[in-house]
């Protein structure tokens, strides 16, 4: 029976709104051949059962119902007559229960009116559509009230036993219950179908959402990563040049068989290279400008060697000329240029050294704030560090917030540790931070602070933008709705934020928001259960 319905109601769907044609395609004629054909049926059935038993002129409706509607048919099928075809057809499906109750002496004898009940208003929407069915159902309403006020007037004696009035209406009833239990499960099959796909439809959304974040976010990680690799990757191919020429300078300083004083003194000033290597002072650039000229002109002077750029790097290392004049009575003058250029290889390796490992230093931050970030290897639910959380979302998002952006934090000192779901967290604090440095075009000051309190940890998240509209503030959380230009955004940011820290752990977010102030506060119970 579902089978033989799913034409007519896709016809249905076809034509609502009116018409046999919509906004898709053309309704297929089959479907509504199928129609007129059941009900043409049905009318045959009916006129055969009265004709049998004694009813001619009762018998003469349903037959005439099943002839005109031949006849439509007919048109229908032939000349693509649609406009005739639909209203012909409804008016005959509203007028034969009318007519049978009076042919047969009221409601009780005519009990097909049960089953055309549903048929009428159904058939009327399947043919004529939606706006228009309403019309036509007015119509049949009154018809119905018109035949049940006069049946006190045409009630009569039919010839039709009392036995198969019965049963037409034991069957008529059937049929009604059969068709609406049938009609009613098809359409709620069809709107779970409709909410799974848009329960499926949202998930992409929101899965394209992250995937947009995660997007942002690996660029900008990758910048991150870029500076500190390419800083590693050219000390180290400076450094093999600088231990090439380190070892060069060595030897022939061993071939001058110093004394042991002077080894002393030669391992003094290596401490000396590598501190100041490592800490180095960075005095005013004209003071240095003019340190290196001095120092260059006296070891041009002296005749002292010590590459093209000796001079530059002692001024960098903090000498200058009266400290150099110094160094230089310590040692023979055969060997002094040597000292000179073994010196500024020295300071050259440990300088580079010092540049590798911050590279490496910071390339290990990141590392470990990505890892931090998403709790790479770690339980969903866990006791978490919302300090911890917030600083490696900073780092995060560092490389967008150098652009102009300075952060203040207000972290309360021993905030205790919640019960939360770390990466989901993390994900909130993303996409709220993102928003502010959106909101600010890439300049201004966002202040993330935190707090504790009886149970809960609140986290509030501020920058000077230029606010949120007092009549939008409301709809913020909303899925879909976004204030940025199209294209910037999906607007499912802050939904996903409000459902992870609203549903997930049962805590707060709020807004407030005035020109030059928007503030997100976040509050959330230290453990899980807490928040009943």
């Amino acid at each position: 029976m579902v089978r033989g319905l799913r034409p007519l109601l896709r016809l249905g769907r076809n034509v609502a709104g009116g018409g046999l044609e919509s906004n898709g395609p053309p309704v297929e004629k089959t479907s509504v051949i199928i129609l007129a054909s059941s009900m043409s049926a049905a009318g045959v059935v009916w006129g055969t059962i009265y004709l049998i038993f004694g009813e001619p002129f009762a018998a003469s409706f349903p037959y005439g119902y099943a002839a005109l509607t031949l006849a439509n048919t007919l048109v229908y099928r032939l000349a693509d007559r649609d406009g005739l075809f639909r209203p012909t057809q409804v008016l005959l499906t509203l007028l034969l229960p009318f007519f049978l109750m009076l042919a047969l002496g009221g409601f009780t004898s005519s009990s097909a009116v049960i089953l055309w009940s549903l048929v009428a208003p159904v058939a009327a929407l399947v043919i004529i559509g939606e706006r228009s069915a309403v019309l036509w159902f007015a119509a049949y309403t009154v018809l119905i009230v018109i035949g049940g006020l006069s049946e006190p007037f045409v009630r009569r004696a039919t010839n039709l036993p009392s036995l198969v009035i019965t049963a037409f209406f034991v069957m008529n009833v059937t049929a009604v219950s059969a068709l609406t239990f049938v009609l009613l499960r098809y359409f709620f099959l069809q709107k779970n179908a409709a909410v799974r796909a848009y329960i499926q439809q949202e998930l992409a959304l929101r899965q394209s959402e992250k995937l947009a974040t995660l997007g942002k976010l690996s660029a900008g990680v990758a910048h991150e990563l870029n500076n500190p690799a390419a800083a590693a990757r050219r000390g180290a191919a400076l450094l093999g040049r600088a231990i090439a020429d380190l070892q060069r300078v060595q030897l022939g300083l061993g071939a001058l068989a110093l004394s042991d004083q002077h080894v002393e003194e030669l391992a003094r000033l290596d401490r000396l290279a590598r501190d100041r290597a490592l800490s180095p002072t960075r005095p005013d650039a004209l003071v240095l400008s003019d340190r290196e000229q001095e120092i260059g002109a006296w070891l041009a002077r002296t005749g002292i060697s010590s590459g093209p750029d000796g001079a530059a790097t002692l001024a960098e290392m903090g000498y200058d000329l009266s400290e150099l004049k110094e160094l230089a009575r310590r040692f023979p003058v055969n060997a002094f240029s040597l000292v000179v250029s073994w010196l500024t290889c020295t300071y050259a390796v440990h300088a580079l050294l010092g540049e590798i490992g911050q590279g490496a230093a910071h390339i290990s931050e990141i590392v470990n704030a990505l890892k931090a970030y998403s709790y790479m290897d770690q339980a969903p639910a866990q006791l978490i560090d919302v300090i911890e959380g917030l600083e490696s979302t900073l780092v995060m998002l560092r490389s967008r917030l150098r652009e102009g952006i300075t952060v203040q934090r207000e972290y309360a000192p021993n905030l205790p540790r919640i019960q939360a779901y770390g990466s989901e967290l993390n994900e909130v604090w993303t996409n709220i931070i993102d928003n502010a440095i959106q909101a600010m075009d890439g300049k201004g000051e966002i202040t993330v602070r935190t707090r504790g309190r009886d149970g809960w940890v609140d986290v509030e998240i501020e920058d000077n933008g230029p606010g949120i509209p007092e009549s939008i503030q409301s709809r913020v959380f909303d899925p879909f709705f976004t204030t940025k230009a199209p294209g910037s955004g999906t607007g499912l940011g802050l939904n996903i934020s409000h459902r992870i820290v609203v549903q997930k752990h049962l805590g707060k977010l709020s807004v407030y928001s005035k020109p030059g102030l928007t503030r997100f506060t976040v509050s959330l119970p230290t453990h899980l259960a807490a928040a009943d």
